[in-house]
């Protein structure tokens, strides 16, 4: 009964939310940066994916899939698997608040509370990752009481597959990540250690090889090429911003490089002259466009940060940012603005010129 309760008022819930205006957002689709281009998901998905190296490939390869076998109703396409995912959701929590022995009348209400409110509603409603990464943890943690439950290597193998795809969905979870659970659980259960090892050995190695994969085509053993440049938008980014003079002050005494100077996540044009030109995306479109849209699909709308010279832009910010915490500790915690002067004896135009 609470079940089919949960069920029927999502439902209704669905179609009061849409009688008052909500529809899905799929304009992400163009426009968000972690999407590889459209027109190469629908013409030139595997090897696009493949070369994937901003981004953890999973949730990609799904856009695809559906650009693919939808090409005209794809909205429709997602927004039905987006709704599959919030019913896996409420089941998903009425099952585990049961399991933890939430009363019943309790564990109806917060399951419904949640799944018919705004914020959850609103999610469901947005073409991201977040959403789907909620669901899959959640029913990972299922899986897990299963597991400890029963010892199946079967549900085992579920239980860390479904790690495996949050890990290749967000880059957040991290393969460490992944490690430490497994090293949690086969110590927590020593006697079924065996069992834990077995079930996790294939979802982690298809993990590490897209890792292993990313080291052999960009040279960095990880699932989004970003880091760097995420780091220095914290630290390098923020004191240029505020303290400008400093750190041309900085590059132009050899302690920082030029492209310090530059606000990461900027467009490749902005790096002219400060990179190695002998990088080739040897004829790879994902690795070679600068925007999205030069395939045909759909207008330039923004930057392609899959292209192969981030990988070593970023590398060049990393080197910046840890050059800046020797030189200065306190402009890399937030809060440095104004503390610490490096010596600024020229002007910053001078400098900069």
């Amino acid at each position: 009964v609470a079940l089919a309760s949960v069920l029927v008022i999502f439902a209704a819930s669905r179609v009061w939310y849409h009688a008052h205006g909500v529809r899905f957002d799929v304009s992400p689709l163009n426009g968000f940066v972690q999407y590889i281009d459209p027109g190469l998901l629908r013409h030139d998905l595997w090897r696009s994916v493949f070369y994937l190296h901003s981004q953890p490939p999973l949730f990609n390869l799904f856009l695809g899939l559906v650009l693919q076998a939808f090409p005209d109703g794809y909205g429709a396409a997602f927004h039905c698997a987006y709704i599959a995912m919030g019913m896996v959701l409420a089941v998903s929590l009425l099952t585990l608040m049961r399991i933890l022995r939430v009363p019943r009348w309790l564990s109806l209400a917060l399951t419904v509370c949640f799944v018919a409110g705004p914020t959850c509603v609103l999610y469901e409603n947005w073409l991201f990752y977040a959403y789907p990464v909620a669901v899959m943890l959640t029913v990972a943690a299922l899986w897990l009481y299963l597991f400890v439950r029963t010892g199946r290597i079967v549900i085992g193998l579920l239980l860390f597959s479904t790690l495996a795809a949050v890990a290749l969905t967000w880059s957040f979870f991290h393969l460490a990540w992944f490690a430490l659970v497994v090293a949690a659980l086969a110590a927590l259960l020593p006697d079924r250690r065996r069992s834990v090892v077995a079930a996790a050995a294939i979802p982690f190695a298809l993990v590490f090889l897209v890792y292993a994969k990313n080291l052999i085509i960009i040279g960095d053993f990880c699932v989004s090429s970003w880091s760097g440049m995420n780091i220095a938008r914290m630290t390098t980014a923020r004191l240029l911003e505020e303290e400008p003079t400093c750190v041309a002050q900085m590059v132009a005494d050899g302690k920082l490089s030029r492209v310090a100077l530059v606000v990461p996540f900027s467009p490749l044009d902005n790096y002219k002259g400060l990179l190695d030109p002998s990088v080739s995306a040897g004829g790879i479109p994902v690795l070679a466009q600068e925007s999205k849209g030069i395939a045909g699909a759909t207008p330039p709308s923004s930057v392609n940060f899959n292209n192969v010279a981030y990988p070593s832009i970023a590398r060049i910010y990393m080197r910046d940012t840890v050059a800046l915490m020797r030189i200065r500790p306190g402009s890399t915690d937030g809060h440095g603005a104004g503390r610490e002067p490096y010596s600024s004896g020229r002007r910053a135009s001078t400098i900069l010129s």
